[in-house]
């Protein structure tokens, strides 16, 4: 059972990352400003899953000892946010200069 929720962990996870830059592609197109703000929101979810999970992955793979336990999810939300924030801003600079 513990190699089942490992698979569908792994595969919702790493499933984040084109999906992520499909949200990220969809905020460059020409939508309202409503749906732009939650494609953003979205896609800073969907990236602080994938950093999460290649945390959790690293330090399973580097600690022999279970001593050391992974970041929570909300700690790397900043990061994404963050990241996300600047598509953001970039998408708005490339719509109002292409008016």
């Amino acid at each position: 059972m513990k190699e089942v929720i490992a698979q569908v962990l792994f595969w919702s996870c790493v499933g984040c990352a084109p999906l992520t830059l499909v949200l990220y592609g969809i905020a460059f197109m020409r939508i309202r400003l409503r749906y732009l703000f939650g494609t953003i929101l979205a896609s800073s979810v969907t990236l602080c899953t994938l950093l999460w999970y290649f945390n959790a992955a690293a330090i399973g793979l580097a600690d022999k000892t279970d001593k050391i336990t992974p970041r929570a999810w909300i700690t790397l939300l900043p990061v994404s946010v963050t990241v996300s924030f600047v598509i953001f801003v970039i998408a708005m600079i490339r719509r109002w200069s292409f008016k």
